[in-house]
């Protein structure tokens, strides 16, 4: 429960006819808001919460938490002068330090999950793994931000042992102020890679964000899990005196306090892999294709083993995890194998599903279908380029492609000269989503892998739903 004394503590906060004693949540939307929750008007790009209070208070809020501006020149006051109103200065702030001041009441391991890559996999996979010994509260989805990070904060109940939380950002500052809020004693980093470049510039920008993590576990002497793999992880100028390390090179071995072996991947792609700690040994077999979700699942290894789970649970838990929906999700309909990526995409990750479809056998044809991704910058026309680069290494026989920024993965493939034994890759380019969809029907048939990924922006979800509902049979080689 949140009380009203918890309320009262926000900074700055002032008070309207509110009376009630405690609140059973907390709500930023009031078409989901019950009687008894507290609704904050939180103001965002494309809408403003403070538009719906007065459906709050008439939904029965406890009270609902408005900004100042609003407060000083809405028309619709003399509507609510007896509704139970908290104004401050900022609704999105404010959410977060009663986020905080909620946190306190718990005294279980709160660990945070940031990164460039892989951050939602490995939270639910050490959720999994940590659900073996302890009642887990976690992120739901990928709700990483300043909204979403309280929510989940707000989802903290008395009979839970443990919290797996994803922190993310876009912003200089996001991850200090998510650490803030959350106020984690456990975090790991999962790997530093080319994200929102169109703010931190580069990867020098990205390491100094994230390492707020590392930064806020230095002060308040907590524990980091480190990917000792990662040198820009391993180089960050702060790294907290208590260090767990995992990783999988061999040069790493006198940083690790949990070993992987990586034998390959099995014939859908998915991991194979030997996890040693404490002189035992286990081997897994992941349910999830990709080669980098060793790593993810080394990551969540390492934190179990540091609450004391045992490797058998730890195998357990990771080879009955599945994949999310559009993040390497393998779906096999009429003979043909599809990677559905879609959910989102930056360099590493594009690197990731391309290597996955370069290692794994197929008896047909390997088609890679990449759209635009986004959010990089002025480094995106050589971020593209350089997946151009990678593919016309590798050599698959067809690249589509489907975006203006991924018009230069197929120039930069189309390019070079191919040595390949399989001849040289069709590559075309397209600027309409339906004419692309069309194509990959006429060309792939029976024992085919396709590759679909982009930004969410470029929806690549309805490129994967074109080929599973009009995909038509074809004979078996």
């Amino acid at each position: 429960m949140i009380t009203v004394r918890d309320v009262h503590e926000i900074p700055g906060a002032e008070f309207h006819n509110v009376n009630f004693k405690s609140a059973r949540s907390v709500s930023t939307d009031s078409r989901t808001l019950s009687a008894g929750e507290i609704f904050f008007a939180i103001r965002g790009d494309k809408f403003d919460g403070h538009n719906f209070v007065r459906d709050a208070v008439v939904k029965g809020t406890a009270c609902a938490v408005v900004d100042r501006r609003w407060y000083e020149t809405s028309h619709q006051l003399s509507a609510l002068d007896r509704g139970p109103l908290v104004v401050v200065e900022d609704t999105t702030r404010a959410l977060g330090n009663l986020a905080r001041i909620y946190r306190r009441k718990f005294s279980m391991p709160v660990i945070a999950i940031g990164g460039s890559n892989g951050k939602t996999t490995t939270k639910e996979m050490a959720a999994a793994v940590l659900e073996k010994k302890f009642r887990v509260a976690k992120t739901s989805g990928n709700h990483n931000n300043q909204i979403g990070v309280p929510s989940t904060i707000f989802g903290f109940k008395k009979y839970h042992d443990a919290a797996v939380v994803e922190i993310g950002t876009n912003h200089f500052g996001e991850i200090k102020r998510l650490c803030e809020i959350l106020e984690p004693n456990a975090g790991l980093i999962t790997n530093i890679g080319a994200e929102h470049l169109e703010f931190f510039k580069d990867l020098s920008g990205v390491r100094k964000e994230e390492e707020g993590l590392f930064d806020f576990l230095t002060v308040s002497d907590g524990t980091a899990f480190i990917n000792v793999d990662d040198r820009n992880i391993t180089g960050m100028s702060r790294l907290p005196k208590h260090r767990f390390g995992f990783g999988f090179q061999s040069g790493t071995a006198k940083r690790r306090n949990l070993s992987g072996r990586l034998f390959g991947i099995d014939r859908r792609g998915c991991a194979l892999f030997e996890i040693r700690y404490s002189g035992r040994t286990e081997l897994v077999r992941l349910r999830i294709p990709g080669i980098h979700n060793a790593m993810n699942a080394l990551a969540a290894a390492a934190i179990g083993c540091k609450y004391g789970i045992s490797l058998s649970n730890i195998k357990s838990a990771l080879e009955n995890y599945r994949a999310f929906e559009k993040r390497m999700q393998l779906i096999e309909t009429r003979g043909v194998r599809i990677l559905n990526d879609t959910y989102n995409s930056n360099p590493e990750s594009a690197l990731s599903a391309i290597r996955w479809l370069s290692m794994i056998r197929a008896k047909g044809k390997k088609v890679a279908v990449l759209a635009d991704m986004l959010e990089l910058g002025e480094s995106a026309l050589q971020e593209h380029r350089k997946i151009g680069n990678e593919i016309a290494e590798i050599n698959f026989d067809y690249l589509l492609t489907y975006g203006n920024l991924a018009k230069e993965i197929s120039a930069a493939a189309d390019s070079h000269e191919y040595h390949g034994t399989a001849g040289k890759m069709k590559i075309e380019a397209f600027d309409d989503k339906e004419k692309l969809s069309r194509r990959l029907l006429d060309i792939i048939s029976v024992g085919d892998i396709v590759l679909i990924k982009g930004s969410r922006g470029m929806k690549m979800e309805e490129v994967v739903s074109a080929l599973t509902n009009r995909l038509p049979n074809r004979g078996f080689r």
